[in-house]
Formats: structure tokens, sequence, C-alpha cells
């Protein structure tokens, strides 16, 4: 693995300040495109810093470091891994729980969650989770201090407030109680930012996992620096920043567009799709988790669906293997009501989706040393020590899993689909879980 670049935090100061914004952005492109993957990185950190804005990269992955104090960055197009300074505290012994526009959204042990650049080591708060008024903190010892959860009065917002007064009733939920670090594997689910989020303009979209109500969606922006939960029955199963709106699937497989609408602020959603067909022929086995997708150039909504189908490989009994696979489909958002229609390929383009990231489609056009009609996927499982949280088997039961594996890789939809690892990575800990961030440096 090759030597971490000094990011800006952990330079050396220089004999004399050099001024690099007076460079034009044609030069420093024309500086950029000459440099290996190492050499790119440690010339972010520094022009990153001076405001220059060169063209995005193909996604890198962010993956844990061999210490706390480095991460590893992965480039899929130069197929190197380096390893990184994790500035403190946004990077370091944190997990990634949301990415856009180059930042990562982290979140540390004592719940706080941070968006940070990975390559330019620039990192900035969100607003604490205790702004939300269904959590407050308990026991402020650090370490040992609680997080609690009113889970009544969260999951009555998220039904519509008296409407849903029968599903809380029904589920009679306590209130929840758990140290700090547990919120990380057990709460946060995702965050999406919008689209160029900068400290003193953005927007935040997270989703929340209470109990057995899963993707309770709540939203903070820089001029409301407060989580507010938003009326979502159905509950948010993936998100994107689209066209300067959030844009979301719900778990009955339904897009919906959201507004900040009246004086409160509140977001609201409507819904811009019909229910997602299930797909019933040989596309694919259990459904695990779906992904929104945007097509390159603000294009098209798709919704990528990953399942796992078992396959037979032998004549004896238990000779069979269970195999990852992915499907397509479009929204075609010129006909009225928002029609699906299956995609046997996305053409010359490639999808990066993962449980951490915010799922992206990039053009292989412009991205040749990309794998076109692929999709590269990383772990969707929170793994935290010895056991797994699985999407399948319900939001308490776990299983044990290993705590190095290889969970990313790349499926091609070409040929009936084919799943293949990425060598250069090797095996590697799968918790913190990998994240997909598009670099702009």
């Amino acid at each position: 693995m090759d030597t971490p670049p000094p990011m800006q935090s952990d330079a050396a100061a220089p004999a004399a300040a050099v001024d690099y914004s007076n460079l034009t952005t044609d030069l420093v492109i024309d500086i950029h495109g000459r440099l290996a993957f190492v050499d790119r990185l440690a010339v972010g950190a520094v022009f990153g810093a001076a405001g220059h804005a060169v063209k995005p990269e193909a996604p890198w992955l962010v993956l844990p470091g061999d210490t706390p104090e480095t991460s590893r960055l992965y480039s899929v197009a130069d197929r190197r891994v380096a390893a990184a300074r994790a500035p403190d505290p946004a990077m370091r012994g944190c997990c990634v729980v949301g990415s856009s526009g180059g930042w990562v959204v982290t979140a540390d042990t004592r719940a706080r969650l941070h968006m940070a650049n990975p390559v330019t080591g620039e990192q900035h708060e969100l607003p604490a989770i205790t702004t939300c008024p269904f959590f407050y903190v308990s026991n402020p010892t650090w370490p040992l201090f609680h997080v609690n959860i009113l889970q009544d009065q969260l999951i009555r917002v998220r039904f519509g407030g008296v409407g849903g007064g029968e599903k809380v009733q029904a589920a009679r939920l306590p209130l929840c109680t758990l140290v700090a670090d547990q919120m990380r594997g057990w709460v946060y689910r995702k965050v999406i930012l919008s689209a160029s989020p900068q400290p003193g303009a953005y927007a935040a979209m997270l989703f929340l996992d209470v109990d057995r109500h899963r993707g309770n969606p709540a939203f903070a922006t820089s001029d409301d620096p407060a989580w507010r939960v938003a009326p979502s029955p159905d509950g948010v199963e993936d998100a994107i920043h689209h066209r300067g709106k959030f844009y979301s699937i719900t778990y009955s497989g339904v897009v919906e567009e959201w507004d900040r609408r009246g004086v409160d602020g509140v977001f609201t959603s409507r819904a811009v799709s019909r229910k997602l067909p299930a797909i019933t022929d040989g596309g694919g086995g259990h459904h695990h988790r779906r992904y929104l997708v945007a097509a390159p150039g603000g294009g098209e909504l798709m919704v990528v669906t990953k399942s796992f189908k078992v396959v037979e490989i032998g004549e004896r009994y238990m000779d069979s293997e269970r195999r990852v696979c992915f499907t397509v489909q479009v929204l075609d958002d010129g006909d009225e009501g928002g029609r699906w229609r299956r995609a046997a390929s996305i053409g010359q383009a490639a999808v990066f989706v993962g449980a951490s990231s915010n799922s992206v489609c990039v053009s292989t056009k412009a991205h040749p040393e990309l794998r076109p009609d692929c999709v590269y996927f990383a772990a969707d499982e929170l793994v935290k020590g010895p056991f797994c949280r699985d999407e399948d088997r319900g939001f308490h039961s776990y299983h044990s899993c290993d705590e190095k594996k290889r969970v990313v890789g790349v499926y091609s939809l070409k040929d009936g689909g084919r799943a293949e690892g990425l060598p250069e990575l090797g095996d590697h800990a799968t918790w913190p879980p990998p994240a997909w961030f598009t670099p702009l440096i």
C-alpha cells in the first residue's frame, strides 16, 4: 500500500507561503491529468483548499485504515489503494453513513454527525441528533452516556400524526435507550446531502431506524439546523438529491419528491411514480435492497435492485451457492403517473451503490477506465465485531460474520449477469462499512 500523502492539516508549515489561487483552472486540470493516483491525493489537499475546481473523477472507495489515524482510499479508475491520514474528529474512528458532492457524512462514537472531505481534510459538524425532540441524552459522562429515543412520538409523526395513532398503540413502543456508539449501527441508516454541500448552505436527509419501523426520514438545513422528522407511512428505503430536490423510493416501491413547504419549513412528499413492479422472471431471487439512481447529466430516475438467488452447482444435496444479482428498472417521467420499464442494459454507464453511499451513475464515455453496463457494489450490512444486522432476518436478528472479507465487487449486466471481486482491494475490514464517494480535486 502506498505511503499516505500529507493532508493539509498534517503538513509541515512551508518556509514561505505559496499562493496557488492565481493558477488558472485550465492549468490545474492539465497538471491534474499528468499525475498518478497518490500524487493527485497530495495535490488535491493543496489545490482543493486553494479554491480550484477540477472535473470530478470516477468514484473512489473509502475504507478503514490499518490504524485509527488513517483511512484507505481506492480508485476504481487507477486500480490502486493508498493510505490517507484521517482528520480528527470527522474521520478518525468514525463510520461513513452517506456521501455526496465530494463529501462524506460520518458518525462518531458519541453519535455526532460530521461532513468531511476525505481528500482535503476539510470538515464541518451537522446538527446534533438531540435537536430532534424525540432524542435526549442521559448519563452524560463519557464514554457511558446514553441516547434515549421517544419511539411512540417519533412513529406517530412518521405515520402522519392522528392517523398513525392506531399503529403506535398496537406496537406500544417503549422508551428505547442506547449507548451513544450504538446509534451508528442501529439508528442511523443513511444521510443524503444536497448536491454541493457547504457548511453555510446545505440540506440533509437522514433515515432513522426505530424498532422495526425502518426508514423514518428527518431533514435539517443550514438555515434551520435541527432534525425534523417528516411523515412517511411506507418508510424510505433509499434517496438521492436530484435536480435540486430530494427524491426517495419507499419500501412499498413508490418514488416520492420532497419539497420544503409552509412557514415552518416542514418537508413533505408527493408520489411521482406508480408502484415498482415486482420482478418475477429469472432476473433475481429474494429482494434484498433497492437503490435510487439518476442517469448522468440529471437524467431519468432508475431503481437498481440487489437480490440473491440460489444456484445449483452440483448433483448432490446442498451443492448450491447464493449469488448476488442486480436488476434495473427505469422511470419514464414523461408518462402520466410515472410508468416503469425493465432495462436489460444501461449502455455506456456504470452505477455505484452501497448502504453507506449516495448512489451514482457515471458515463463510461467520460470515464473509459470504468467497465460499461456494470454495477459496482459495496456492503449492505452494518457490521460491527462478530455480528451483522441482516435486512432479510429482521431488525433484531443477528448472525455471525467475518470481520475481514471481500464485500466489494462489480456485477456485469451483460451475458446473464455475473459478479466479480476487485482483486486490488484484497480482504478488508467490514467495520466501518466501505463507502463510495466522488472526489472533487
